[in-house]
């Protein structure tokens, strides 16, 4: 990720892993399913289930109803 994040002239804070980096970083089972998430420097998924909860659920809940 750090080729585009150069890109788009965000390298000093995304595309690498270290101190003071904006890093997302997935973790994937051995059939490339979503093992665990991290965010934010919080574990948001584990076991491919969400453990943090955010607005962005409500919205797709109301997405669904219409």
């Amino acid at each position: 990720t750090a080729n585009p994040a150069r890109v788009l002239k965000l390298s000093h804070r995304k595309g690498y892993l270290r101190p003071g980096a904006d890093a997302d970083v997935l973790v994937l089972s051995r059939g490339l399913e979503l093992d665990q998430l991290f965010a934010r420097g919080r574990l948001m998924v584990h076991e491919g289930q969400p453990i943090v909860r955010g607005r962005w659920e409500g919205l797709q809940a109301s997405a669904a109803h219409r």
